[in-house]
Formats: structure tokens, C-alpha cells, sequence
């Protein structure tokens, strides 16, 4: 037998019968028959020897022949709930009576019951002429009191199919060039690497970060692009005089450092634990910076020029950027 509990689910479904405002009581219990998810079982009338309530003119009316029956009702309480009843009363927190003011009234309430059954769980119902009994022991009560049992299993919807995985994708080139690939708005990783290269060297998305490489010479180095809400990438304009290589690559990818992480030159990385600080040192003779992102990081965290040595608010866990020219640290406190 499987647990039961009482809940009151507000719902506006089938042709009005419960008002917005409404609440509707559902039961989740054990049927005898365990139909399949989204099926409804209906257990036929007893025999007309049987003694049957037939039509009821109030709740207590049907609360008395339930007790009468056999029926725990130890702690009743006419709360009057369902609005789509003339009156309703719960037992306990497993157990709900409600008298309908005519048979079709009843019916089509039982129609809602079942209808906004949760996904996986039972709901089972004894339906009379004018009233219902929602009970894990409906089956039970239907050789004293008559009606028919209805029972069903909330359809467990089809799950979501899984986003596709970030392809990985690796471009290379020799020289200036206007890459255009298939736009796409995931936060991602660009790794540009060209060692040969001894001029001006620059990475220019056309989504929100725009400039991303601007040095002299030889380079390597990450950034995070699409890190803004609603940005896209689609192309890159490389200035280069050497031989080149691009890699977009998952987030999912960044190098996780677990305390103290350390590195050189233009990096993404993400730092596990809980922390509200961190001490940051750069060597670097140039432009340094620090952005960091997610659990309330503003981004920027350092922008200072050359050597660097100091303690910041970043909190961790936390997707860091680092723009540097040198080695640099940076140690979670």
C-alpha cells in the first residue's frame, strides 16, 4: 500500500469546473489494480443486492454512512474547500467527502480529480450518485456505500531531451583573415595561439566583447566570450603576419583549481569552494585584469598596470578571466 497524503490543487481545468480560485482535493493512494501511467480504472456498481447510499442531501450525510461503514473520521472538519461542491469535509489528511447538488456535477469533479493526478502517483475515488469519497480506502467502502471506484496514474511526461554538447571547433589560417563560423550564444572558451607572429597581433569577435587580443608579437592565450545575456558570436577578424590557430572550446573545459591557482599570460580558469576574498599577485610589465563571474561576482576585480600584489573581493565558486603579460596567482582566503 502505497503512502497517501491530501493535497488541495488549485486548478481552472475542465470547462470551469473548479474556479480559479478554487481548490480541489486530491488524494494519492493505493488502488487494488494498478493501472498503467495515464490509464483510469472504473470498478462497476455492487450488485443491486448490495446497500447502496444512493443520493445524499449534505457532506454529513455521507460522513455518517462512511463512519457507519467502517470509515476512520476521527478529526472532521467541514471546510467547505472545494469550490465545485456544495459542501466538502475532510476526515483526516488522507480522507475527503464531497456532496455535489447533482449527479453530473459529481461526475465531472471526478473527471478533475483524476485529471490532475500528479506524474507517477494514484489517485482513487469512489463516485456515488451525488457525492465522492476520496480515500486510500474508496475500494473498500464500495460494498457498503455503492458508486463505482475510479482510479488513475498521472502520466510521467517524456523528459527533455539533453542539450547537444558544445562541438568543439579548430580553425587555422596564416596571416590577416575574416573567420566566419555558424553563430551560436553559449558561453565558450577562445584559445588563440600564434607563435610565429612578430608584429601587431589582434582577435576581434563581433559579439559583445569585441577586441579580444591586442599585443605585440607572439601570443598565446583564453578568453571567455558570450558572457553577456543575449550575445552572440559568429566571426572573428584576425590580424596576424605568421601562422595561426583558433580553438572554441566548452566552458565545461576551463582548467579547476581547488585553492591556489597559478599561470601565465591570458587564462580562463574556475576555482571550486566557498570563499569571499582572494589574494591576487601579478609579475606582469603590462595591462593585468582580473574578471570574475557567477555567485554575485560584478566582474571586474583588478585593473591595474604591471606588477600587482594584493587582496580583492572575489567570491568563489567563480569563473575567473585573468589578462596578464607575466605569471600570476591568485589564492582563494
Amino acid at each position: 500500500m502505497q503512502a497517501s497524503s491530501l493535497r488541495r490543487a488549485r486548478s481552472a481545468r475542465a470547462a470551469g469546473v473548479f474556479i480559479a480560485l478554487g481548490v480541489a482535493a486530491l488524494l494519492v493512494s493505493c488502488a487494488p489494480a494498478q493501472p498503467t501511467s495515464g490509464s483510469t480504472l472504473i470498478s462497476p456498481a455492487p450488485s443491486a443486492g448490495a446497500t447502496q447510499l444512493g443520493v445524499i442531501s449534505s457532506v454529513e450525510e455521507l460522513r455518517e454512512a462512511y463512519v457507519a461503514s467502517g470509515g476512520r473520521c476521527e478529526a472532521w472538519v467541514q471546510d467547505n474547500v472545494v469550490t465545485a461542491a456544495e459542501e466538502s469535509g475532510t476526515c483526516n489528511d488522507s480522507t475527503v467527502l464531497m456532496y455535489f447538488d447533482s449527479t453530473e456535477a459529481a461526475k465531472a469533479s471526478a473527471d478533475v480529480l483524476l485529471d490532475i493526478t500528479l506524474p507517477g502517483e494514484t489517485t482513487s475515488i469512489l463516485l456515488g450518485s451525488n457525492w465522492i469519497l476520496n480515500s486510500p480506502d474508496a475500494s473498500a467502502q464500495q460494498a457498503t456505500l455503492g458508486g463505482s471506484v475510479r482510479s488513475t496514474v498521472g502520466e510521467t511526461p517524456e523528459p527533455e531531451p539533453a542539450a547537444p554538447a558544445f562541438e568543439r571547433q579548430e580553425h587555422t589560417g596564416t596571416g590577416d583573415t575574416v573567420l566566419d563560423i555558424d553563430p551560436f550564444s553559449d558561453i565558450a572558451v577562445v584559445t588563440f595561439t600564434c607563435d610565429s607572429c612578430s608584429r601587431n597581433t589582434t582577435l576581434t569577435s563581433d559579439g559583445d566583447e569585441g577586441l579580444l587580443v591586442n599585443e605585440i608579437g607572439s601570443y598565446t592565450g583564453s578568453h571567455l566570450i558570450n558572457i553577456y545575456d543575449n550575445s552572440t558570436t559568429g566571426r572573428f577578424e584576425i590580424e596576424a603576419d605568421g601562422k595561426w590557430t583558433l580553438v572554441i572550446d566548452s566552458i565545461d573545459t576551463t582548467p579547476t583549481f581547488a585553492g591556489r591557482a597559478e599561470g601565465k599570460g591570458d587564462s580562463v580558469i574556475f576555482l571550486t569552494g566557498t570563499f569571499a576574498s582572494a589574494q591576487i599577485v601579478n609579475n606582469g610589465d603590462s595591462n593585468f585584469q582580473v574578471f570574475a563571474y557567477g555567485n554575485d561576482n560584478n566582474g571586474l576585480v583588478v585593473n591595474e598596470i604591471g606588477a600587482y600584489s594584493g587582496e580583492r573581493v572575489l567570491n568563489g565558486p567563480a569563473y575567473v578571466q585573468v589578462i596578464s603579460s607575466g605569471a600570476w596567482s591568485i589564492s582563494p582566503n
